[in-house]
């Protein structure tokens, strides 16, 4: 599945040299591939500075913009594998089954306590959650 993304950033900077960062460039995954992109800046500031971050993906951009008027356009188109989207589907088709059947968890019985997670009833009768 292909999506197209884009954003337009405009600016106006009273110092004479103003540094930017920018997260707006879409994220490059195993399962999401950018096919087409393009960053296009107002005035033309040449080639950007660059910096992926390891732990998430964020890919970010950084101009130094002279004194004046600034516009970021950008755009990208970016293609997902169609596998994902099936598995998620299938869950989602299973989750509605699974909820659509009797409701037996309503019933008087008492249920089993989560490993995290105990109720417990006050002298007044009233419940709340605590941690095991």
């Amino acid at each position: 599945m292909e999506f197209e993304v884009g954003c337009t950033l405009e600016y106006e900077t009273e110092a004479a040299l103003t540094p930017f960062v920018f997260n707006l460039e879409a994220a490059r995954f195993p399962r999401q591939q950018i096919k087409a992109e393009r960053l296009v800046t107002t005035p033309d500031l040449g080639v950007p500075d660059r910096f992926t971050m390891p732990e998430s993906g964020n890919r970010l951009t950084r101009f130094v913009v002279p004194r004046g008027k600034l516009r970021v356009d950008y755009t990208a188109t970016s293609g997902t594998c169609h596998r994902i989207l099936v598995v998620a589907a299938d869950r989602a088709r299973w989750r509605a089954r699974r909820w659509s059947g009797p409701a037996r968890h309503l019933t008087d019985k008492p249920r089993p306590a989560s490993r995290a997670m105990t109720m417990a009833r006050d002298r007044s009768g009233r419940s709340s959650l605590s941690k095991m």
